[in-house]
């Protein structure tokens, strides 16, 4: 049986960047570009379908399947399933792998454009959706689904709506943590720097040497606290953020 050889039809994808300014494949290679975009987001709804069919097929064997035939129907339709999902990240995966040889590290650089939402789909983390049906939890923050139900600020189809929803609400109780816990950086910052300059004043007005030996270690002890803050404080926030900016959630990181 002869063997099967994938065919190279000398598109510019299949060139390397020097060998299409050599032969001057720039403009075929833009596009390219754009067909590939298109293909690509094409082919993530098809991928977010099959995902969906996945799930739907492991839910319904949950509560239907009891018997042993009704069991092995259900494994059978599962591992097709579970094969096709694979199959069509793959067929992605490719499509992705072309954009990358076309564009390389500037395909993300510019979030107007659309191939900057597009990114090379974890085989082992990606197809996966979150249960709908089940309420969460306190704690529960790992079921959002992978990055594949995002498609830019809205979702891509009124099906997803319902997943987006959720892991937009979800984003802004993250949102609004950070600029608590920012707040709360910032209150113990000056809190500590003024008890430390009111036990520095403390200090300077006693004449009694065991009180302004106990005000000049609270004054040390305060200051360190401010200090010891502001440090975590500056590590935590990305390069060039204003501490004093009241929403962090709306600064982007340089």
């Amino acid at each position: 049986m002869a063997q099967k050889v994938d065919e190279v039809l000398g598109l510019p994808s299949d060139f390397s960047s020097d060998d299409r300014k050599l032969y001057q494949l720039e403009l075929l290679a833009d596009y390219e570009v754009r067909l590939r975009v298109g293909q690509a987001f094409d082919q993530l709804d098809r991928v977010r379908e099959a995902v969906k069919h996945l799930a739907a097929y492991i839910e319904e064997k949950k509560e239907n399947a009891h018997s042993v035939a009704d069991n092995t129907k259900s494994q059978d339709v599962t591992k097709f399933s579970v094969s096709y999902c694979q199959r069509v990240a793959r067929r992605y995966n490719y499509i992705y792998d072309r954009l990358l040889a076309l564009r390389g590290e500037t395909l993300t650089i510019d979030p107007s454009d659309p191939a900057s939402r597009l990114r090379r789909i974890d085989l082992t983390k990606d197809l996966k959706i979150a249960n709908l049906k089940v309420a969460r939890e306190q704690g529960d923050r790992h079921r959002s689904g992978s990055w594949i139900w995002w498609n830019g600020k809205q979702p891509a189809q009124d099906v997803d709506r319902a997943q987006w929803f959720r892991a937009w609400q979800e984003k802004l109780r993250y949102d609004e943590a950070v600029n608590i816990l920012c707040a709360e950086f910032r209150a113990t910052i000056r809190g500590s720097a003024e008890l430390a300059r009111l036990w520095q004043a403390a200090a300077e007005r006693s004449t009694v040497p065991g009180e302004r030996a106990y005000a000049l270690q609270h004054h040390a002890m305060f200051t360190r606290m401010s200090n010891a803050c502001q440090g975590a404080y500056d590590e935590a926030r990305a390069d060039g953020v204003d501490p004093d900016t009241v929403d962090q959630s709306k600064v982007s990181a340089p």
